[in-house]
């Protein structure tokens, strides 16, 4: 029997900055890390793994 997992993986957050001139502070790697980890989950953890965003 199969486990369920939900991984996100956002890179932007257009909305967190700390004054309304700054660019928003996106991140560089969290999808990708998302990604290793959705992968790591279904290939050795016997998960079926959902992606957000898909």
């Amino acid at each position: 029997m199969k486990r369920e997992s939900l991984v996100i993986g956002i890179n932007r957050y257009p909305t967190l900055m700390e004054t309304p001139s700054d660019r928003p502070p996106h991140l560089k790697a969290a999808a990708t890390d998302a990604e290793a980890i959705a992968k790591i989950l279904e290939n050795y953890g016997n998960f079926h793994v959902q992606r957000l965003p898909a």
